[in-house]
């Protein structure tokens, strides 16, 4: 059986799995839609596939090299999390580590020097995508564990003692 048609349980350490899957959810690295785990490096890549070797680097092949991908967060932080808050709480707990961490700076647009204008336009498009993938972990979060059911309904107020109390 070639590597390619193992299971993942079979060619993953089991702590890395759940390692993984948050760092899929959560986005980092950037731009993967698959994590392998590998004894070396392969001759090639897959598009969209990081690859490691369990050492906490990540790497990418592009035209022809293999080339490190840049990350937010660490394995052993992630770990942590996972182990202390579960997989689905530790990912609303690394997004905002993320959302703590970024810096302005990084994502400075544009600069006019004569009135001083400085714009964070690509900074507030980053950080709506973080706000975003933590929502959606947390309605995800809260289907599974049954605090949302997908439905609404209206509760009708019975008078108590004559007088139908309002909510606000």
């Amino acid at each position: 059986m070639s590597v390619d048609n193992m299971p993942l349980d079979l060619i993953t350490p089991l702590i890395l799995q759940d390692v993984f899957s948050a760092r899929l959810d959560i986005r980092d690295p950037q731009g993967v839609s698959e994590i392998v785990f590998v004894e070396e490096m392969p001759d090639e890549g897959a598009d969209g596939t990081a690859y490691t070797t369990g050492d906490g680097i990540y790497k990418y092949y592009n035209n022809g090299e293999w080339e490190i991908m840049p990350l937010k967060v660490r394995d052993n932080y992630i770990k942590n999390q996972i182990e202390k808050y579960g997989l689905f709480k530790a990912e609303v707990f690394l997004i905002d580590f993320i959302i703590a961490g970024l810096n302005p700076d990084d994502f400075l647009n544009s600069i006019t020097a004569g009135a001083e204008s400085i714009s964070f336009t690509s900074f507030n498009d980053v950080l709506n995508f973080y706000k975003q993938r933590k929502k959606d972990i947390e309605d995800k979060i809260a289907e599974i564990t049954g605090n949302n059911t997908g439905r609404a309904f209206k509760i009708k107020r019975y008078p108590v003692g004559g007088i139908t109390e309002r909510g606000h």
